[in-house]
C-alpha cells in the first residue's frame, strides 16, 4: 500500500507540476501563436515515463551493494547501474543474490597475448599514462570513455595529443582524427608510431548467478574498435605503426598491434 500511495503522489506532484511550468517556460507575453509553450501531449509523455521509471525502481531494476555477494572489492553504485546496462545488452540479466568477482592484474597473464577478435591482444599493466586518462573517465561517479592519442617519432620525440571526451557508450573518434590532422598538419612524415589509448570505464568481472551459470565480462577490444582502426588505416600512408589499448580500471590494459598496408 505505501507503494501505491507513493506512485499516486510522485503523479499529482508531476502534474501539478507541468501545470505550473506551462505560464513560466518561456516568458513572452505578446506571443499570440504561443509556438513555445509546451504541448498537453509532451505534458502527458514525461509523466508516464516518470511514473514508469518509478515502478522499475519498485520492482528493483536498481540495485545496491548489498544486493550482491562480493568476491573481493566492491563496484560503486554508478559501476552497477551500467553493469546492469551491459548485462541487458548481452542477453543476460543480474539478479540479487549473484557473485560478482572483479578481476585483478594479479590473476592476469600480463605480457602475454589472448585471443582477441582479430588479432591477439596482450595483456599490460596500467602505468601513469593509462592512469591518468583512467581518472578523467570519472569511473565511480560518472563513467564516461576518455580517447588519447600519442604520437612516436623516429627521432625519439613523444607527443601526446589532446583528450577526447564520450560518454558510457563510446567516444567520436573522428574527433580525435581531426585533432591528429590539426597537429600534424595533414604530415605523417616522421612518426613511427600512432598509439591510439582510450578506456573502458567498466570493470572485468565474473558473475556466478545462484544457480551456479558463469558470465564473464573481459572488457577487452571490441570488434567496434577494431572497425575504428580499420577505418582509420585505410586512410595512412604505407607502413605507419599503429597500436590500439582498451584501458580498464582493474590496472591493466589489452593492447593490439598493426602496420598500414
Amino acid at each position: 500500500m505505501k507503494y501505491l500511495f507513493s506512485f499516486l503522489l510522485l503523479v499529482l506532484v508531476l502534474l501539478s507540476t507541468n501545470q505550473g511550468n506551462q505560464s513560466t517556460i518561456h516568458p513572452r507575453k505578446n506571443d499570440l501563436n504561443n509556438k513555445y509553450s509546451r504541448k498537453p501531449a509532451s505534458i502527458v509523455k514525461k509523466t508516464i515515463n516518470s511514473c514508469s521509471s518509478f515502478l522499475r525502481m519498485i520492482k528493483g531494476d536498481r540495485f545496491t551493494q548489498e544486493d550482491f555477494i562480493w568476491g573481493g572489492s566492491k563496484l560503486s553504485d554508478a559501476q552497477i547501474r551500467q553493469l546492469v546496462k551491459f548485462t541487458k545488452r548481452a542477453g543476460r540479466k543480474i539478479q540479487k543474490g549473484d557473485e560478482i568477482t572483479i578481476w585483478q592484474p594479479q590473476e592476469m597473464r600480463i605480457g602475454e597475448a589472448i585471443e582477441g577478435e582479430r588479432i591477439p591482444q596482450y595483456i599490460r599493466r596500467n602505468g601513469s599514462f593509462e592512469n591518468d586518462l583512467l581518472s578523467s573517465s570519472m569511473i565511480d561517479t560518472s563513467p564516461r570513455e576518455v580517447l588519447q592519442i600519442k604520437l612516436h617519432y623516429s627521432d625519439g620525440r613523444v607527443r601526446i595529443l589532446n583528450k577526447i571526451y564520450g560518454n558510457s557508450r563510446g567516444v567520436d573518434f573522428s574527433k580525435a582524427e581531426w585533432d591528429l590532422r590539426m597537429a600534424t598538419r595533414g604530415n605523417l612524415a616522421g612518426i613511427r608510431r600512432i598509439e591510439i589509448a582510450h578506456t573502458h570505464p567498466t570493470y572485468a568481472l565474473t558473475i556466478v548467478s545462484k544457480d551456479g551459470n558463469r558470465y564473464s565480462r573481459p572488457n577487452e577490444i571490441s570488434k567496434g574498435d577494431y572497425a575504428m582502426i580499420s577505418s582509420f588505416m585505410s586512410r595512412l600512408p604505407r607502413s605507419k605503426e599503429v597500436c590500439i589499448k582498451a584501458i580498464t580500471p582493474n590496472g591493466f590494459y589489452y593492447e593490439s598491434n598493426f602496420v598500414s598496408q
